[in-house]
């Protein structure tokens, strides 16, 4: 069965309209209020998808309100305003 597994996410809820991927760890996202952030996965996340390549754990090592158990972090964000 193919299941999209989700093994990192953001702290802040943003309303996505763009991303760009910059290099293999790190993505540039707008959202739909006009503002810009760039967030990069840690690298213990890529050891913990070498050391797990079926995600299996993942699925089942859900955070809290079912979130990711990994979280990006926060290298850049611009807020406009209007």
């Amino acid at each position: 069965d193919n299941q999209l597994v989700v093994f990192a996410d953001d702290t802040t809820p943003r309303y996505v309209t763009c991303v760009c991927v910059l290099d293999y760890h790190t993505v540039a996202v707008a959202d739909k209020f006009g503002n810009l952030a760039v967030v990069r996965l840690p690298e213990k996340v890529n050891e913990d998808v070498q050391d797990d390549p079926t995600v299996s754990k993942s699925v089942w090592d859900r955070g809290w309100l079912n979130g990711a158990s990994q979280k990006v972090a926060n290298e850049a964000l611009v807020y406009t305003t209007i």
